[in-house]
């Protein structure tokens, strides 16, 4: 049994050492955001950092981020108050083409994700002839998405995600971002 320990464990070092001997680079974005969460539809400002730490080649790359969005929300229902409100995923990613990596040179590319993800977009419910908010969500977010270069007015990244609700009595929220790639820090 101890020899198997021994065995993973040093695997587990070798793999440890290849991914931290290459270079890690952080890329990131900004644009705009949409979410829908039962009946709330809102738009947020983001910002999308992401930690490239595993490279298979020019074009290939496994990275940590997030797409963190930030939003004053005017309700359209009997509350009537503005809320800040807040996404803030935590996913892994595996890019592929455009803007993957600062040494890519292709013209389109991808990327697809899950992680942990904090929504705290109220969500609004309709019981007994009485709103009620409902607090914000933790779950599991789904994400994928596209990035290609113009060759006219810069690079984009378009990005869609779905996060499970795993909280009672709350909605599931869908969200895309519009982002313009800023590049590698």
């Amino acid at each position: 049994m101890f020899q198997k320990f021994k065995h993973l464990f040093f695997l587990s070092l070798l793999l440890c050492g290849k991914v931290f001997s290459q270079s890690v680079t952080v890329s990131h974005a900004l644009g705009t955001s949409a979410f829908l969460k039962g009946e709330t539809f809102s738009q947020a400002l983001t910002y999308a950092p992401r930690l490239n730490f595993l490279f298979f080649g020019s074009g290939h790359t496994v990275s940590i981020g997030t797409t963190t969005s930030m939003a004053i929300v005017f309700a359209s229902n009997a509350f009537d108050e503005p809320i800040v409100t807040f996404d803030v995923p935590l996913t892994l990613d595996l890019n592929l083409g455009h803007a993957s990596d600062e040494d890519s040179d292709a013209g389109f590319g991808g990327f697809v994700g899950l992680g942990p993800c904090y929504n705290n977009i109220w969500d609004y419910s309709y019981q007994q002839f009485n709103y009620r908010k409902l607090p914000g969500t933790v779950g599991l977010v789904f994400n994928g998405g596209i990035r290609f270069d113009s060759y006219v007015i810069g690079s984009y990244t378009l990005r869609g995600s779905y996060m499970l609700n795993f909280q009672n009595g709350g909605s599931n929220v869908i969200g895309l971002n519009v982002l313009i790639n800023l590049g590698d820090i």
